[in-house]
């Protein structure tokens, strides 16, 4: 079964991906703080990372940058979610840092799973060059999703 850790402190969004991620059928650990979820991942590394950007005691952005250091969470995907966009560019800061994707919060659950799926198959599959191939359709669909959100 794949593991995914969600890092992130707002309760409802955490409890709202884990209980959607554990039917998809996926093992789902939660931390609310970014030194809990560093530890988490030492201890049994995800197949997946969902990281808040804004956290207690870390930026998203750092934790990133650290998940990419280390040799167990090298390449382990990495979906970043945040509520806030303090910088016009935010998104590009996080993929910089090392986050396959960038999510604006609120998303649509079912999209977000179906991202998950595919980062998880070409984890598992990795003669696929991205997950399930090309994402543009699918980041384009996210986009669209928060944008009819904000409306």
């Amino acid at each position: 079964m794949a593991k995914v850790l969600i890092i992130d402190d707002d309760e409802h969004v955490a409890g709202v991906l884990k209980s959607h991620l554990s039917d998809e059928g996926y093992e789902v650990d939660v931390a609310s703080r970014g030194a809990d979820g560093m530890a988490q991942a030492r201890r049994a590394t995800p197949d997946l990372i969902m990281l808040d950007v804004m956290l207690p005691d870390a930026t998203g952005f750092q934790l990133c940058k650290e998940f990419r250091k280390a040799p167990a969470t090298r390449n382990t995907p990495i979906l970043m979610m945040s509520g806030v966009a303090r910088y016009p560019n935010q998104r590009e800061f996080g993929l910089e840092r090392g986050a396959n994707e960038y999510l604006l919060k609120p998303f649509e659950i079912i999209e977000v799973g179906e991202l998950v799926n595919s980062y998880i198959k070409t984890k598992r599959d990795p003669g696929q060059k991205g997950p399930a191939g090309d994402t543009s359709e699918l980041r384009s669909l996210l986009d669209q999703a928060i944008q009819e959100n904000k409306e």
